[in-house]
C-alpha cells in the first residue's frame, strides 16, 4: 500500500509499513524543527495598565492669552482635560504630578526662534574683545521679539508659546519663552507675555563676516569659532576664579575687572543651560 502526503518538504511517498509508523516520524520531524517563543506564565493578580487619570497641581496655567491661573489643579483623563482649578484638590483615584514652579501650557513650545536682539556698545564696558560675534550678556527680549506673521505661522501649527534667542554671533545671548497671543490681539506682534526670562545661553559656530572696510575678521573659518568658542569659556573659568580669589584675600592686588560678559559665560552651563544651533550633523558631534 503506498500512500503521497502533501508535507511542509513537499510530496511524501510512504510505504504500508512507513504509514504505521508515520506518528513517529511526524515527531521526530517537529523535534528537528524549530521551536517558537515559549508561552509566558500566567499574571498573578490584575494586569497592570497605564494610568488614565491624571491630576497635575500646583502649576501656573495659562488658558488664553493674557489670562494666567495660579496654584491650579489641571484634571486630565484619557487625553481630555476635563478642569482647571485655582487651589483645587486632586480627586481621589488620579495619578497626582507635582508641577509647582512649572507653567502650563494647553499647546506646543517651540524650542528655538531667531530674532533680531540689539548688541552692546562696541566699547561699552564689560563687554568681550570680540564684541561682535560674543556678546552673552545680551537678551533676545532686548529685540524685535516676535513678528506678526512668524507669530501667525506657528499658532497655525498648534504652538502657543516659543524661545525666542538672538540669531547672529557664536555665544548670542539668553534665550526667553514668550507667549504667543491669539490673532488680532497686539501681543500677537510683541509678545509681551514672557513666561521665563532666562531660558538658555544660545551658542553656534558662525564666522565673521566683511567689515565696513571690506576687511574679514576673526573668526573667519569654522575652527577659528571653535577655538573662540573654547577660549571664551576658559576666560570665563578663569574670571570665576579671580573672583573667588578676590573675595578671599581682597587686600593686596587689584580687583578683577567686572565683566558681564564673562560673568554670563561663566553661568552659563551652571545656572543657565546651553543650546547650540548647528547647521548639519558634523557640527552637532563637534557641539
Amino acid at each position: 500500500m503506498t500512500r503521497t502526503l502533501l508535507g511542509p518538504f513537499g510530496l511524501l511517498t510512504l510505504s504500508g509499513v512507513a504509514a504505521l509508523c508515520a506518528p513517529a516520524s511526524a515527531a521526530a520531524v517537529s523535534s528537528a524543527l524549530p521551536s517558537g517563543p515559549s508561552q509566558d506564565a500566567p499574571l498573578r493578580g490584575p494586569r497592570k495598565v497605564d494610568p488614565r487619570w491624571h491630576a497635575l497641581v500646583g502649576g501656573t496655567v495659562i488658558p488664553e492669552p493674557g489670562q494666567r491661573i495660579e496654584n491650579a489643579t489641571v484634571v486630565v483623563r484619557d487625553g481630555v482635560i476635563l478642569s482647571i482649578t485655582p487651589g483645587g484638590e486632586a480627586p481621589e483615584g488620579a495619578r497626582v504630578w507635582d508641577c509647582s514652579d512649572l507653567i502650563l501650557h494647553a499647546g506646543f513650545i517651540e524650542s528655538h526662534v531667531g530674532v533680531e536682539a540689539a548688541k552692546p556698545e562696541t566699547e561699552a564696558f564689560g563687554g568681550y574683545w570680540q564684541s561682535n560675534l560674543v556678546v552673552p550678556e545680551r537678551s533676545a527680549l532686548g529685540g524685535t521679539r516676535l513678528g506678526a506673521d512668524t507669530a501667525k505661522e506657528l499658532r497655525s501649527l498648534g504652538f502657543t508659546a516659543a524661545a525666542i534667542a538672538p540669531e547672529d554671533g557664536i555665544l548670542r545671548g539668553t534665550a526667553a519663552v514668550v507667549a504667543i497671543g491669539s490673532e488680532g490681539t497686539e501681543t500677537e506682534a510683541a509678545s509681551t507675555e514672557v513666561l521665563l526670562g532666562e531660558a538658555y545661553q544660545a551658542v553656534s559656530f558662525s564666522t565673521a563676516r566683511r567689515g565696513s572696510e571690506g576687511l574679514l575678521t576673526y573668526p573667519t573659518s569654522e575652527m577659528g569659532a571653535i577655538a573662540l568658542l573654547r577660549q571664551a569659556f576658559l576666560e570665563a573659568d578663569r574670571y570665576e576664579h579671580c573672583l573667588t580669589i578676590d573675595e578671599a584675600a581682597p587686600t593686596g592686588h587689584e580687583p578683577p575687572q567686572p565683566s558681564a560678559a564673562l560673568q554670563a559665560i561663566a553661568d552659563a552651563g551652571t545656572d543657565t543651560a546651553i543650546l547650540f544651533v548647528s547647521r548639519n550633523e558634523l557640527q552637532t558631534l563637534r557641539a
